[in-house]
Order: structure tokens, then C-alpha cells, then sequence
């Protein structure tokens, strides 16, 4: 029986005595060396620690980033809708922010006044539209700010200026009175149009997502990392009382004697050793950038380890390094001295299938062959299983890398590394190609429905002088536009006050125009159920008998029906009927209920055409009738005389009112869009101001709302331009005292019944009011 000794016994007899002088007179050297060497490399894995949470932060924060800018560029083009829809398009924008976003602790936009109000000529003055969680309950208000001017020191301002994006320094905030503060920031991008300011976009983070990443850093035994904003303030430090101070508060000398805050702010990385106090002992920091989209205030993130923990690795290193040594020295002269032989082929072989593997080369026909019952064995061994597992590997990469993303892969060992790193890639990919589907899927109906508004619009445009015309191509094209195969038309026919019903003005089917009459009676069917309801109609249970769609093949009965009321400022004009053999999705139903409040406001404007052109030619005729009682209006001449001079006494009459009613009453007029025009003597000596410096002043100036007032202040002047006379208590603060008015407000109508001026008669009640 032959025996076999293990490599280790073969080296220890043959040359135990050259390995011991060979290490006794190399230690040394090596020892002194290495240290040193390892030391280095300790502090550059550090810094590299440092820079790699860097591009971690970095890419948590540029994730919002890209969200706010993306939302920008899509807020930024508000301005070019109809201007009835801009606020509520505004505001769908920034509340699917936010119910999609729930981290988000607020989503806002401010929009320069003269973005939507051409007639605004100041370069100052924002609308703030803002969503923010409060109570787990999502919340909403709009506010109009710096009409007396910008803040120069405000971060609107300096974003005026500057264009740029950026991301605000941490500031302590509460949405709840008497709440609790956060520290949190804001990712903000102003919106911009051919080099113009439009207004900024934003988010509101709590900073408090950053502490968990922070205190699970930890690259070396009692180390730790901190986050810092670009003004120097702490982010997340494992001891939260740091949290929102300052680097030259806490740590004053050391800000000094490295210029920590300076580098920061500019954006460098860099190191230094210091002697901590928590720990006892010396450590070393090494700071690293991070850059936040195109924003020029980056942040950093600091790595804080130990010496003593650097140095242990470095002995550890040290020591692994001349083990490796040893062992390959005395690999060496054994095959030198003793095995050369039988060591020296089966090494060359693997040593050679592992040159291979490094370069990424091997063969899974081509394994390795040795039975020296030793080491080299043991190596064959797994190197051969080394080899079958990079096969199948390779396999699995190949099959991820051509799109099979249903491939299974069978790890090699509870511990495969390797193997749950592909398995996770794989997941990874699955998700993201599922993610990517579903994105795709929606910018494709988003961009179908803002393809179709335009269509439309334009239609509407072209063809809003003939009713007949514009009813067939709105039908027709959106039959076609939807993919449904039957449309119909109805508008409300009101030529006859008592006889008022819904008329078929247009029916499509098919590619081909159908000309028929049908008459239907509001409140009668679906139609006239919907149109008296002014609500959605969506059935896929259609009643028997109620429609078919007959093409070369035969009829067939509609797979689901779609009632959609034409409404305006909650007056009914008509109902836009489709039917399809296949289901209608949501996202059609939405287009169809969003362009009927366009086509309803289109016919309001086509028939107040009709009925203007009808109003002329009537009014072609009373101009004859007026010139054949020319005659009689001349001989009236003398009665009208007298009438004259009964008006001129009564127009003195009215002076004398006029005159009486500025001597008990404050009177003012505005123009339509709130400015004052003309006040009299009693209104400007409550105000304490020249007249010159009281004419022009925003309605709004001086007087302080509550909180319904501010809700309903835009109505309020909605109402007074259609003609509504409103009656107001209203408060008036002036030189620190408040005054209390009992207001009316009149609509003042020009020769032609259009209303050009709002007349204000308000009396005192401040006194009453104290009582």
C-alpha cells in the first residue's frame, strides 16, 4: 500500500529549515514595509466608502430631481390652455403628485401673475398653488403673494434670477399649528420659456429619510458616516442631537483648521485625522461631494473611522499577505527541491485553466485531471467546479442577455454569491420591464388624449360658423379618433320656450355620414336621463332593442354604450352618444367628458352667432320702420322740448343725490380687473393717501379676508363681471386701525349693455360693530 503525504508534510520535511531562515531574515523588512503600504490602502478604501454613499445620496436625491423637472416642463406648458381650464388642470397636476407620492411632504407652484394675466404689466406678484399631507388627509390652497413687490432675499427671488435648479439649504417647517417642526428641504425647477420666467415647480422632503441610510453606514468596525447640506448644516448623524446644526457649531475648531464648511460649499473632497472624543482615539474623515442634478449647492457625505480599526486591517492585510507569501515560497522550493515533478505538471495545468478563467475563457469539456490524493486534487477539484458553475452561469447570462427573462438558474451552494446576485439582476430586470410596460402604456393614452384635445380644438375652430357642419365633423371625427363604430349628436333644442327636447343634430356610423331625424324629450331614455341628470351615462348591459350596428356582415347589438352630457357652467347644451363592439376604456370616457365641456362651450358660442346675426336682420328691419315714422317722430318735436327741459330739472335732481350720496357714503369704481379708478374725497381721507397714490391700487390693497372670503375671492369678482350685484361686510386695515364696511357692489353697464365698471357704495359700521 502506497503512502500519501499532504503537501504540507512533504514541504515541513524537505525544507523547513531554508523557510525558517528565509522568514526570520524577511520579517523585518517586510513587516516595517507592508505596514505602511497597507495603512494607505486602509484610507483609500475609506475614502472610496465615501465616495460611493456619495453617488448613493446623489441618486436617491436626483430620482426627485427628475421627478420636479419632468412635472416642470409639463407645468410649464399650463399657460397654453384655454385659460377656464389652467387652474383645474393646475391643480390635477399637483394633486396626482402628491396622492401618487405620499413621502412627498407637500407639492407646489408658484406662476408670476403675468404668465396667465397678459393685461399685468408688473414684473412682481405669484399665485401659489400648493397640496400638502396633514393628518394623513390631503389638502389644498391657493395664495397671492408679493403684489407690493418680491422678497430680494427670498430663495423665489434669487431662483428669478438665477434660472437655475436647485436644491434649498434644511430648514425646521410644520404644516400643523403649534405641530411639531421637521427638518426638511425642497428640490425646486423654475419654469421657463424661451429664456422668460414663468414660475418655480416644487417638493417638500423630509430629511428624515436620509437617517436610517446614515446609521447603516458603517464600513469599519466603530465607524460611522454624517450627512451635510452645502451650507454646512447636519442632515443625519447617527446622534440625532446633531441633527440641523451647523459643522461650525458643533465642531468650531476643526471648521477652522480644515476649512470643512468652505470645501463643502465649493463642492471638493477631501481628508483629515483628528482626535475624536466620543471614541478616544484618533480618527480619520474623509469627505465626499455629492452633486444634485444641474444644482450648484452640492452636499457631502462624511466617512468616520477609527486609526486603530485602519490599522488592525492593515495588520490583518499585513499578516494574510505573508501567509500567502510563505505558503507560495514553500510551494516553490518544494517543487524546486523535493516534487518537481509531481508538483510542478498538475500546477502548470491549473495554473494555466486559471489564467484562462481570469481572462474569462474556460471549457466545461476541458477539466482538470488529477489524482495525487493532496492539495492539487483538492484544487482540481474546485477549479473543475469552478469551471461548471461559470458554465452554467454563462448559460443563464446568455439567456437574460436575449430577453428570456423566465430562465431558471439553480445556485451551486447555500452561499453562491454570485448566483444571488444574478437571481436578484434577474428580478431586478422582470420588475423593470413590467414598470416600463405600464409607463409606456400610460404616456401613450396621455399623449393619444393630448393629440386628440388638439384635433379637436382645431376643429372646433374651423367650423364654428355652421352648426350642421361642426355637429357632423365633432361626431365623426370622434367615432373614428375613439375606435368605436356608432356616434350621435344631440343638442338641446330651445326655439320654442314651452317646447323644449333634445334633437339628433348629427349620427356616424361606419364611415359613412347617416341623415336622420330623431326627436327625444328631456327626461325621456338614456338620453334625456342624462342630459337631465348632466351625468355620465356607461352601460355594458345595453337594453334589448336599443340600438345595432348594421355593416356587410349582418347587425349586431353594441357591446357597451357611453352617454356624455355637453355642459357649461351647469347649463345642459346636449349629449354626445357613442356605441362599440368593444369595451371603452377609462381613459376614452375621461377624453370624451374632458373636449364635451369644449364642445359645449363651442355651440353655447355658435348659437349666440345664430342668434346675433337673427338679432341684425331684425334689427335691418326696425331701422325701416324707424325711417317711415321719421314723419311722426318730427312732429313729436315739441312734446320732446318739453321733455327736455323735464329732464335737465330731474338732472339737477340728481347732482343734488349724487352730491348727497358722497357727503354720507364711501364711493369708489373699479375697473373689471380690481383696480380703482375713481374715489371719492370721503373714501381717501380714510385712507390717509394723495388721490394720485389711491388710483390704480389692487381691491385686495389694505383689506384683510377670512378665510371664506380668500376661498371665494376670485368667484366674487366672477360674479360682478357677469352682472351679479354683491353685498359685502368687509374689513379695512389703514395706519394700524381696522374699519368696518357695509359694501354694495353694482355692475355698471356702457350703451351697449356690456358691463365696463364696478361702482362700490360702502358706509361705516365700524362703530356698530364695537358695541
Amino acid at each position: 500500500m502506497r503512502i500519501k503525504l499532504k503537501i504540507r508534510t512533504k514541504l515541513l520535511l524537505s525544507i523547513l529549515t531554508v523557510t525558517a531562515i528565509v522568514y526570520t531574515a524577511s520579517m523585518g523588512y517586510m513587516s516595517a514595509k507592508l505596514q505602511n503600504l497597507a495603512l494607505k490602502d486602509a484610507k483609500e478604501i475609506a475614502d472610496a466608502y465615501a465616495r460611493e454613499n456619495a453617488n448613493l445620496t446623489k441618486a436617491n436625491l436626483n430620482v426627485d430631481m427628475n421627478m420636479t423637472r419632468g412635472l416642470a416642463h409639463s407645468l410649464s406648458k399650463i399657460k397654453d390652455i384655454p385659460k377656464n381650464q389652467q387652474v383645474e388642470s393646475i391643480k390635477r397636476a399637483l394633486e396626482g403628485v402628491a396622492v401618487e407620492n405620499p413621502e412627498f411632504l407637500s407639492v407646489w407652484v408658484n406662476f408670476e401673475i403675468s404668465t396667465f394675466d397678459s393685461t399685468y404689466k408688473k414684473d412682481y406678484g405669484r399665485q401659489r398653488y400648493t397640496f400638502w399631507w396633514e393628518n394623513n388627509a390631503l389638502r389644498y390652497k391657493e395664495e397671492i403673494l408679493n403684489l407690493d413687490g418680491d422678497n430680494v432675499t427670498g430663495a423665489y427671488f434669487l431662483m428669478k434670477q438665477s434660472k437655475e435648479e436647485t436644491v434649498l439649504n434644511p430648514y425646521w417647517f410644520t404644516y400643523l399649528e403649534g405641530g411639531k417642526p421637521i427638518l426638511e428641504s425642497s428640490v425646486c425647477v423654475p419654469l421657463i420659456e424661451n429664456n422668460r420666467f414663468l414660475g418655480v415647480f416644487g417638493l417638500d422632503l423630509s430629511l428624515e429619510r436620509f437617517q436610517p441610510i446614515v446609521e447603516s453606514i458603517k464600513p469599519f468596525e466603530n465607524s460611522f458616516a454624517y450627512l451635510v447640506s452645502n451650507d454646512g448644516a447636519i442632515v443625519a448623524h447617527p446622534n440625532r442631537e446633531l441633527v440641523g446644526k451647523k459643522i461650525k457649531e458643533v465642531m468650531p475648531l476643526l471648521d477652522s483648521l480644515n476649512n470643512i464648511s468652505e470645501q463643502i460649499k465649493t463642492g471638493k473632497a477631501f481628508n483629515y485625522s483628528t482626535l475624536d472624543s466620543s471614541l478616544a482615539s484618533t480618527v480619520y474623515v474623509s469627505y465626499a461631494p455629492i452633486f444634485i442634478g444641474k444644482s450648484k449647492t452640492p452636499w457631502s457625505i462624511a466617512i468616520v473611522a477609527p486609526l486603530k480599526v485602519l490599522v488592525k486591517e492593515a495588520d490583518i492585510a499585513f499578516r494574510n499577505s505573508l501567509m500567502i507569501g510563505v505558503f507560495g515560497f514553500l510551494l516553490l522550493m518544494g517543487v524546486l527541491w523535493v516534487l518537481a515533478y509531481n508538483i510542478t505538471h498538475p500546477l502548470v495545468r491549473t495554473i494555466s485553466v486559471i489564467r484562462s478563467l481570469a481572462k474569462g475563457e474556460f471549457d466545461t469539456n476541458n477539466l482538470l485531471e488529477a489524482n495525487t490524493g493532496d492539495e492539487i486534487e483538492d484544487i482540481s477539484t474546485s477549479v473543475n467546479t469552478l469551471i461548471q458553475g461559470l458554465g452554467k452561469t454563462t448559460e443563464f447570462a446568455k439567456e437574460i442577455g436575449v430577453g428570456n427573462l423566465e430562465v431558471n438558474y439553480q445556485s451551486l451552494g447555500r452561499n453562491d454569491m454570485l448566483g444571488k446576485a444574478l437571481l436578484e439582476m434577474q428580478k431586478s430586470l422582470v420588475h423593470s420591464k413590467n414598470q416600463e410596460e405600464v409607463r409606456r402604456q400610460e404616456d401613450e393614452k396621455h399623449s393619444w388624449a393630448t393629440r386628440g384635445l388638439a384635433m379637436f380644438a382645431e376643429i372646433l375652430r374651423q367650423n364654428n360658423n355652421n352648426l350642421e357642419e361642426l355637429s357632423y365633423q365633432v361626431i365623426s371625427n370622434l367615432v373614428k379618433y375613439s375606435n368605436c363604430n356608432l356616434g350621435g349628436l344631440f343638442l338641446k333644442n330651445e326655439d320654442n320656450a314651452s317646447d323644449k327636447y333634445l334633437e339628433l343634430k348629427s349620427c356616424y356610423a361606419y364611415d359613412k355620414r347617416k341623415f336622420l331625424e330623431k326627436r327625444v324629450e328631456i327626461s325621456e331614455g338614456l338620453v334625456g336621463r342624462c342630459a337631465q341628470e348632466s351625468e355620465t351615462i356607461y352601460l355594458t348591459e345595453i337594453p334589448e332593442g336599443y340600438i345595432t350596428i348594421a355593416s356587410g356582415l349582418g347587425e349586431k347589438s353594441p357591446t357597451c354604450l357611453l352617454l356624455v352630457p355637453l355642459t357649461l357652467n351647469d347649463d345642459v347644451f346636449g349629449v354626445i352618444e357613442i356605441a362599440s363592439l368593444e369595451i371603452i376604456e377609462d381613459y376614452v370616457v375621461e377624453f370624451i367628458e374632458k373636449i364635451g365641456e369644449t364642445i359645449a362651450a363651442t355651440l353655447s358660442n355658435v348659437k349666440i352667432n345664430i342668434r346675433t346675426v337673427e338679432l341684425l336682420e331684425a334689427s335691418r328691419q326696425q331701422s325701416e320702420e324707424l325711417a317711415s315714422q321719421e314723419e311722426e317722430m318730427r312732429q313729436n318735436m315739441e312734446e320732446l322740448q318739453a321733455t327736455q327741459e323735464e329732464a335737465a330739472r330731474k338732472t339737477g335732481e340728481m347732482e343734488s343725490l349724487i352730491n348727497a350720496l358722497n357727503a354720507s357714503s364711501y364711493v369708489v369704481e373699479y375697473s373689471l380687473d380690481g383696480r380703482i379708478t375713481s374715489v371719492n374725497d370721503a373714501f381717501v381721507a380714510v385712507l390717509n393717501k394723495p388721490r394720485e397714490a389711491v388710483i390704480g391700487e389692487h381691491h385686495s390693497a389694505n383689506i384683510v379676508l377670512d378665510a371664506k372670503q380668500k376661498k371665494e375671492y376670485d368667484k366674487f369678482w366672477n360674479d360682478l363681471r357677469r352682472g351679479v350685484i354683491k353685498k359685502e361686510t368687509t374689513k379695512l386695515k389703514v395706519n394700524n386701525e381696522t374699519y368696518t364696511f357695509l359694501e354694495t357692489y353694482t355692475p355698471i353697464y356702457d350703451e351697449n349693455r356690456k358691463i365696463y365698471k364696478i361702482l362700490k357704495i360702502a358706509h361705516n359700521i365700524t362703530d356698530f360693530t364695537h358695541k
